[in-house]
């Protein structure tokens, strides 16, 4: 008994002095693994290890502590072969598993902890904390390796039950919080990818309210990564979750603007849909033509500016004025679209200013004049340059616009009588340019008689502002119209068939210094023209002036003179006097001028007037007409005796000339 009682005592003290040996070897390694010595503390965990006697708590314990090791020094296999050894152990602690696992994502190691955390989670009694905790690193790594780790954790069956749960309600709104935050960092910094997958995983654990904004966010994120099919699908769910949402059709706006082939009408219904949301205001519109200008969608920006104008036009209070408005919307079409775009919006300006008036339509511009000098300028040049490319029909519909803009100025402002003159003469040159341009739509066969109707009015009026400068007294340096409004209107007169009109315009042409043989002569081709509106004794009276205009010159254009002598014998003799001695009576004039000429009158032309001159003398002759062949032959040989061409052949030509009047002696 004696000796059972010692053996009994001597196990006892050897199981103390083991439990205590290793308690000291756990504490040791425990500080080894504070030190971030973990090698060291690896040795202790193996002479641990080999102990007999440990119970399957301290096992587990002991094979936490070598897993933790063995991860921290990158031996990963090794560790997760040892985890799953503890996670076998009926007792082991779910916080020190989930340390270890962790452990592994911070290394980098991402492949088996979806099926790790399974069983850790299942086994844990806090689960809340411990499923947020290592979603929340997982998403603090900020890797797509951890995210999609995150991912494949929140898509486990038993997570994603739990999560459906009361219980899971605290660790969901931990959950989503991360996630919108993870999501919008990646937003900010244009790394739309993982935005986009973080706001689609948001829609799972967000609740209904926030749903809408969160797959907008998502449908953004897609539109950044050029993914327009998905950013569509995630536009529609925000709509679903919130009818008529004023950024949820912004969204599908920008979206359908990114593509190039959009349909116009599905863009202009948007448009329509976010100016009619009951809570869009003017800065809405502007950033929708902001974008669209962006986007190079001109028509869209229109739209937007049009939904903005007719704010304004309602009488909503707005910072922008209907002056401001059409001009943003004209700088547009004027920059980027057709003629046809630019009148219709001019016009509309033009008839606003007219029917609220020029104080309310500029508002609250200070500077008045300015401002509508800007829009009668543009309209100028937008005429002009319509002008330059043949597009008569938009011509008439702007000047008319323009001028009242020019009209509006002498309202606002105060002017000087230079700064008067030079306005007026800007609506005279309006004035005369929309009647050349009728006139040009007339010629071209559009607007049949009421482009000459409109011809008229615009003459009409270019003379009341003429009365208007004579008036005050204008001096000789205003820009001087008259020439041209006498062409425009003597085009005009030749329209109408009017012949007394042509005659009184041509006289009246005449009396202006301006007035050139270049000015006489086109007046002339108008009525040799279109055998429509041809009038050969009036276009000879032309002939005559131009002729004479030539001549007057301080140096005289002889090219230009001689064409017009060709010209005006062969209209004269062909149209207008059957008379042979009105015929001989224009070479005789001609002969004059190339006596005159000296040797500046072409020579072709010269030979020309030789030629048929002499041809006409040699007529008579054949017909034994001596008196008149000899007219003709000798005015012909005098032209001869001044054409270098013509030198070998005057010996024959008087040889002839002696002829024709010994036949006149007999």
């Amino acid at each position: 008994m004696k000796y059972d009682a010692i053996e009994k005592n001597e196990e006892e003290l050897l199981k103390q002095i083991l439990d205590r040996e290793q308690g000291c070897l756990t504490a040791l390694a425990a500080s080894h693994m504070v030190l971030e010595s973990y090698e060291m503390a690896m040795r202790c965990l193996s002479i641990l290890e080999s102990s007999d006697g440990m119970d399957e708590k301290e096992a587990s314990k002991i094979m936490y502590m070598q897993s933790k090791c063995l991860a921290e020094l990158g031996q990963l296999e090794a560790a997760e072969n040892t985890l799953k050894c503890m996670l076998d152990k009926k007792n082991f602690a779910p916080e020190a598993a989930y340390d270890v696992l962790y452990t592994f994502v911070k290394k980098g190691s991402f492949n088996n902890v979806p099926q790790l955390l399974e069983v850790i989670f299942a086994k844990s009694t806090e689960k809340n904390q411990l499923l947020a905790s290592i979603i929340v690193q997982l998403l603090n790594l900020d890797s797509p390796a951890s995210f999609s780790t995150a991912a494949a954790v929140l898509t486990n069956v038993k997570v994603a039950n739990f999560l459906k749960g009361d219980a899971g309600k605290e660790c969901k709104k931990i959950i989503w919080t991360c996630l919108w935050n993870h999501a919008g960092k990646h937003f900010l910094g244009k790394n739309f990818e993982m935005s986009s997958q973080a706001f689609a995983a948001c829609l799972e654990f967000g609740e209904d309210s926030i749903k809408a904004k969160t797959a907008r966010m998502a449908a953004l994120s897609c539109l950044g990564m050029k993914d327009v099919e998905k950013a569509s699908e995630y536009a529609n769910l925000s709509e679903e979750h919130s009818p008529g949402s004023l950024a949820t059709l912004f969204t599908k706006l920008k979206i359908v603007l990114s593509g190039a082939d959009a349909d116009a009408s599905a863009v202009s219904q948007l448009v329509q849909a976010i100016a009619q949301a009951h809570d869009c205001t003017e800065s809405h519109l502007r950033l929708v033509c902001r974008e669209a200008i962006e986007a190079d969608r001109f028509d869209v920006a229109l739209s937007a500016l049009e939904a903005l104008h007719n704010l304004v036009r309602n009488g909503c209070d707005t910072m922008m004025t209907e002056a401001v408005i059409l001009r943003c919307a004209l700088r547009v079409v004027d920059e980027h679209m057709q003629m046809d775009q630019f009148t219709h919006y001019y016009n509309i300006a033009a008839s606003r200013l007219s029917e609220v008036g020029t104080m309310k339509f500029l508002g609250s511009i200070e500077d008045k004049q300015v401002s509508l000098s800007w829009f009668a300028h543009i309209g100028w040049n937008k005429a002009l340059a319509a002008g330059k490319e043949e597009l008569w029909d938009f011509i008439p519909d702007i000047v008319d616009s323009a001028d009242s803009y020019f009209e509006a100025i002498k309202n606002v402002a105060t002017l000087n009588r230079s700064e008067l003159c030079e306005l007026v003469s800007r609506q005279q040159m309006c004035m005369l340019l929309g009647a050349a341009a009728a006139l040009e739509c007339h010629k071209k066969g559009r607007a049949g008689d009421d482009a000459l109707v409109r011809a008229r009015q615009f003459l009409s009026t270019w003379k009341d502002y003429g009365s208007g400068v004579q008036q005050i007294d204008v001096d000789s340096s205003l820009p001087s119209s008259h020439v041209y409004q006498c062409l425009l209107e003597f085009d005009l007169a030749c329209r109408e068939k009017n012949a007394s009109a042509l005659t009184q315009v041509l006289e009246r042409a005449k009396t202006f210094p301006q007035f050139t043989g270049d000015s006489a002569l086109r007046m002339a081709s108008l009525t040799l023209g279109d055998d429509q509106y041809q009038n050969r004794q009036v276009a000879v009276a032309c002939l005559y002036v131009a002729l004479q205009l030539f001549l007057r010159a301080d140096v005289p254009d002889y090219p230009s003179v001689a064409e017009t002598m060709r010209t005006l014998i062969v209209k004269k003799k062909s149209t207008v006097s059957k008379k042979e001695e009105d015929e001989l009576a224009l070479y005789k004039e001609a002969l004059q001028i190339v006596q005159g000429a000296s040797s500046k009158y072409p020579q072709d032309e010269i030979h020309w007037l030789a030629a048929t001159s002499w041809n006409q003398g040699a007529l008579h002759s054949k017909f034994h007409r001596p008196r008149q062949a000899k007219l003709w032959m000798d005015i012909a040989l005098q032209f001869a005796q001044r054409c270098k061409v013509l030198e070998g052949k005057q010996d024959a030509m008087r040889e002839e000339l002696q002829h024709v009047v010994h036949a006149l002696g007999n």
